[in-house]
């Protein structure tokens, strides 16, 4: 009825081989777990499935009716603190979890649960409820389900998260007078750091393999970010739309491209050749501004001067083919003042050539929107809470 286990080291994939030689499940592929535990204890020094890693694993242990039920669990895991319940199901190899995660480093976890590619540091904290099917963690991603709240703060983001990355975009290095000054560019922007972030939160939700961003919002000194679209887990294919901004130290490093905006235009009614007025409007979108809006402003805000741009990425994430479009965004009828004032027309855009590439389609729903107030995340550990949606109790300010 009862049972105490106490273990130096446990690992899943191990038990997971062992299967085969258990009772097959008459209704299901999986197998038979007939024995009912009305309470026990589990106590794992080391614990190992796939490439996730704990220790000190302690946690309340029963079963009954083919489940196996672990609830009240505390672990540490990558510098910092897991707790929730999970529950087992042996016929149908279904796994059910209710996890919080508190001051995790967020590239250790990184390179277990995300594809390898991808680089980030920084302080991690995560609530998240999921749902899998599988023994494999092939099998696992391709049937996971669920949401995970996520803060991550004082961090450092990969390629994908660098300015100087989307300055690979097919509609800029397709134009001669725009690749002559790209290589520049980069190099005076990668020192102003635009991968470092304050903070990042927001909100994924896991579907059949993928990471959907519902959204997640960046900002650090010199760049923010409000990104929606997904990224596949096992084949790291991404679909990406990113709102942003940068500040003038960024901006004001990019040649030609950096003050190739509309709104600089408009602000200094300086007389432009034909050649560059096409340019504006083939490197300038616009967007109501609700949307505008959503970006973050930078953090910490050192007030200055900012551009706001539009990303479509589709492709292998880390990949600088898969960077679509790049453009600098204005509000809805700024296109309309600059054709008044330079007698330009939507028939100079035909004359610069577009990219190959498909194009991507941007939504943007102004219902997404992430609150904030004046608490803080609670550091603290507890094995289990219900509907917390801790990210409504971030600021975008953080000491």
């Amino acid at each position: 009825d009862s049972i105490k286990v106490n273990a130096t080291y446990l690992d899943l994939d191990s038990l997971f081989v062992l299967f085969p030689l258990l009772q097959q499940s008459k209704y299901a592929p999986g197998v038979e777990f007939p024995y009912t535990i009305n309470s026990g204890k589990i106590s794992v020094n080391s614990f190992k499935s796939g490439l996730l890693r704990a220790e000190n694993v302690i946690a309340d242990i029963s079963s009954k009716n083919n489940n196996l039920f672990l609830k009240n669990i505390s672990a540490n895991a990558y510098g910092g603190k897991v707790a929730g319940n999970i529950v087992y199901d042996f016929p149908y190899s279904y796994i059910e979890a209710d996890l919080q995660g508190r001051s995790m480093s967020s590239s250790a976890a990184a390179v277990a649960l995300m594809p390898k590619e991808h680089h980030i540091s920084g302080d991690l904290n995560f609530d998240a409820n999921i749902k899998m099917y599988g023994i494999t963690p092939e099998q696992q991603a391709k049937t996971l389900r669920g949401n995970a709240d996520v803060v991550i703060r004082n961090g450092h983001l990969g390629q994908l998260g660098r300015f100087e990355h989307f300055l690979y975009a097919q509609n800029l290095i397709s134009q001669k007078l725009i690749y002559a000054s790209l290589n520049s560019a980069k190099q005076a922007i990668s020192p102003k750091n635009t991968g470092q972030f304050t903070y990042l939160k927001g909100k994924i939700a896991f579907k059949n393999g993928y990471m959907h961003f519902n959204p997640v919002l960046t900002a650090g000194a010199n760049m923010s970010m409000y990104i929606t679209g997904y990224i596949g887990l096992l084949d790291n294919f991404a679909n990406l739309n990113i709102l942003g901004k940068v500040s003038s130290e960024v901006s004001n490093s990019m040649g030609i491209l950096g003050n190739l905006t509309i709104k600089s235009f408009l602000d200094e009614h300086t007389k432009y050749g034909q050649t560059i007025a096409k340019l504006f409007n083939f490197y300038n979108s616009e967007l109501p501004e609700v949307d505008i809006s959503k970006i973050p402003n930078l953090n910490p805000d050192l007030k200055y001067q900012t551009k706001n741009f539009k990303v479509l990425i589709s492709g292998k994430s880390d990949s600088v083919t898969s960077v679509k479009s790049f453009t600098w965004v204005n509000p809805i009828g700024t296109n309309e003042k600059f054709e008044k004032l330079t007698g330009t027309t939507d028939s100079l855009k035909n004359d610069i050539v577009a990219p190959n590439a498909k194009a991507t389609t941007i939504e943007y729903s102004s219902k997404q929107q992430v609150k904030s107030d004046d608490n803080i995340l609670e550091q603290s550990v507890t094995p289990k809470i219900n509907n917390l949606d801790f990210l409504d109790n971030i600021p975008d300010t953080f000491n």
